[in-house]
């Protein structure tokens, strides 16, 4: 009787939901060159992914090519608020780079990195 007791609770257990993670929800890019996206980060696999959510230009909300564009990928949380492990598209320069995020309150501070070399990629500002 309690092993059938203890196998039950352990399998509610294992089948309760985890916490989300803080990191998930709609982020606000930089803007560049007068356009800026919302990207919605998720949970992807055992990672962490972002998609092109809603794009914009100075004159409002455009329909883009680019919508449901996977530009995060790989992302892996540590203990401490910080992200890294995964990559990052940049539209500017069609290029891929290692990323890293660190999580302040509302904001994302996104670091784009090549060769060990790491340089500031802006802040993300949270929507939702």
């Amino acid at each position: 009787m309690k092993l059938v007791m203890l196998a039950t609770a352990l399998l509610i257990q294992s089948s309760t939901p985890t916490l989300a993670d803080p990191i998930y929800g709609l982020w606000k890019t930089n803007t560049e060159n007068g356009e800026y996206a919302y990207i919605k980060i998720a949970p992807c696999g055992t990672s962490i992914c972002g998609h092109i959510n809603r794009t914009f230009s100075d004159q409002g909300e455009i329909s883009s090519p680019l919508l449901g564009k996977k530009i995060v990928w790989g992302l892996k949380a540590d203990q401490s608020g910080n992200y890294s492990g995964g990559k990052i598209w940049r539209r500017s320069n069609q290029k891929i780079y290692s990323l890293k995020m660190s999580l302040t309150k509302h904001t994302l501070k996104i670091k784009g990195c090549f060769l060990g070399i790491c340089q500031n990629g802006g802040f993300w500002t949270r929507v939702e």
